[in-house]
C-alpha cells in the first residue's frame, strides 16, 4: 500500500455546488447542470447524474498526471442506462478516461491504451469499478474480481487539464446516466 488518494470525493455534502476532496489535496469539484444529491449512495450519500448535462469539474492539477507511473482509479457506480461513451472520469481533451462503451467498462488514453472489461457493467445495481496500472499492466476489476488486462510498454498517461466526473471531457454529450459514489484517484497501484 502507499499514501492516501490524491483525490477522494465521497459526495456526502447533500447540498450546495461543491464536492469536497477529502484526500487533503484540496481538489474540490464544482457541480454543473445540477447533479442531484442523493441520500442513497453505496456508502452514505452519492451524486445522481441525469445523463443530459450534469457533471463535476475538478481544476487541472498535476495530481492527475501519471506519466509512466502507477495509478489506481476507482468508484462505486450505479448505471441506469447504457449510452456509449458516457464517462465516469475523464480529462479535458480526453487524454485519459474511464467510460462505458458497448456496455463494457473502458479505459482509454491519448497514448493509445484502449481496453475494455470482459463483462458488461450491470444495470441498476452498485458496482465497484477499478482501473489499475502497475508497471506496464493496465487491469480492470468489478467488485474486486478481475475483468481484463493489457500490457502496454512505456505509455504516458497525463491529464494536463481539468478532470471531470460524470462527463466525457468538455463535450456537450456523453454524460453519465446514474449514480457515482466514493470516487478516488491514487498515484500508486
Amino acid at each position: 500500500s502507499g499514501p492516501g488518494p490524491v483525490g477522494y470525493w465521497r459526495f456526502e455534502e447533500q447540498t450546495g455546488t461543491t464536492a469536497y476532496d477529502l484526500s487533503g489535496n484540496f481538489n474540490n469539484g464544482t457541480l454543473t447542470g445540477v447533479p442531484e444529491w442523493s441520500a442513497t449512495g453505496k456508502v452514505g450519500g452519492a451524486l445522481l447524474f441525469d445523463g443530459t448535462n450534469d457533471f463535476v469539474t475538478v481544476a487541472d492539477n498535476s495530481d492527475f498526471d501519471f506519466d509512466t507511473g502507477d495509478f489506481t482509479i476507482n468508484a462505486w457506480v450505479y448505471l441506469k442506462q447504457y449510452y456509449d461513451y458516457q464517462a465516469i472520469f475523464s480529462t479535458q481533451g480526453g487524454c485519459w478516461m474511464v467510460q462505458e462503451v458497448s456496455q463494457k467498462l473502458r479505459f482509454y488514453n491519448c497514448g493509445g491504451v484502449l481496453y475494455s472489461s470482459t463483462n458488461d457493467i450491470p444495470l441498476n445495481t452498485w458496482v465497484f469499478i477499478s482501473i489499475i496500472r502497475s508497471d506496464d499492466d493496465f487491469t480492470t476489476y468489478f467488485n474486486t474480481s478481475y475483468e481484463n488486462s493489457v500490457n502496454v510498454s512505456g505509455q504516458s498517461v497525463n491529464g494536463t487539464a481539468d478532470l471531470y466526473l460524470g462527463r466525457l471531457d468538455s463535450r456537450d454529450d456523453f454524460y453519465w446516466h446514474g449514480l457515482i459514489d466514493e470516487a478516488k484517484v491514487y498515484k500508486y497501484a
